[in-house]
């Protein structure tokens, strides 16, 4: 029943239609997977969004991604997508290409079909951007990931944090590599427990010797001003990427 009423909603060439698409490789299993998200107003000016696809690709070529796009935009019956939004990588401009020349009625032959996600462009601005500081982030990176490598280690950090004295409702965050705010977590997390990794050293005496170093004071005061700095970032992150308003609002620089 919900089906049919989504693909009424779909299939009918009044409404616009607005897709967004995402694909990555579980790193477990080590396969490809794809979902496509339809964004949409219906007549009583409701904005909905639903998941309209979720498979498996063969690979993350731009023939094989634009191929599943249409079977997927054919399935449901979708006669008016005005646009897409995808990462912005080399490989979904030439998947779009693909799209605009298979879809027949295009809104303006597909000048304004391909928007590149917003998101993403400010990860990869700020991933590049932490580069620079590659010195103090890296440590802490490697402190971080060798501590919460093992239930024994996360143990022995919980008391050193009690044997320091920190209190923090936080724990040491675990960094998603293609995120570049699970690195701005990583670091707050850090900074809120700062004293402990002194503390926690004396504990387990291969800390230093596989992170290199521990940790000091005058890390934790860059990272501070780093945090400060990617707050904005994040912010402005959250703000394009709120899937129940309107982003195209959201223009750098205003707030």
């Amino acid at each position: 029943m919900e089906r049919q009423k989504l693909y009424k909603h779909l299939s009918n060439p009044k409404t616009a239609i607005h897709l967004t698409t995402d694909t990555w490789t579980s790193s477990c299993q080590k396969i490809n997977y794809m979902v496509v998200t339809a964004n949409f107003i219906t007549e009583d000016f409701v904005m909905h969004k639903r998941v309209v696809n979720f498979r498996e690709v063969d690979t993350h070529k731009a023939e094989d991604m634009a191929r599943e796009l249409l079977i997927c935009i054919n399935e449901w019956g979708i006669k008016n997508v005005m646009t897409m939004t995808v990462d912005n990588a080399k490989t979904n401009d030439a998947t779009i290409n693909i799209i605009v020349k298979e879809l027949p009625g295009i809104y303006e032959n597909g000048k304004h079909f391909h928007i590149k996600c917003m998101a993403h462009i400010i990860n990869l601005v700020v991933k590049m951007g932490l580069k620079h500081e590659v010195y103090h982030v890296k440590n802490l990176q490697d402190a971080v990931k060798y501590i919460r490598a093992s239930p024994q280690r996360i143990k022995t950090f919980k008391q050193a944090m009690k044997d320091a004295a920190v209190e923090s409702q936080r724990f040491l965050y675990g960094e998603t590599p293609t995120r570049w705010n699970s690195t701005f977590e990583l670091l707050r997390s850090a900074y809120d427990v700062k004293d402990a990794f002194l503390e926690y050293s004396h504990q387990d005496p291969m800390f230093q010797k596989t992170v290199g170093r521990v940790p000091s004071h005058s890390d934790f005061e860059m990272i501070k001003k780093m945090m400060e700095f990617l707050e904005k970032f994040k912010k402005k992150t959250e703000k394009v990427s709120c899937s129940t308003s309107l982003s195209s609002i959201r223009i750098p620089g205003r707030s």
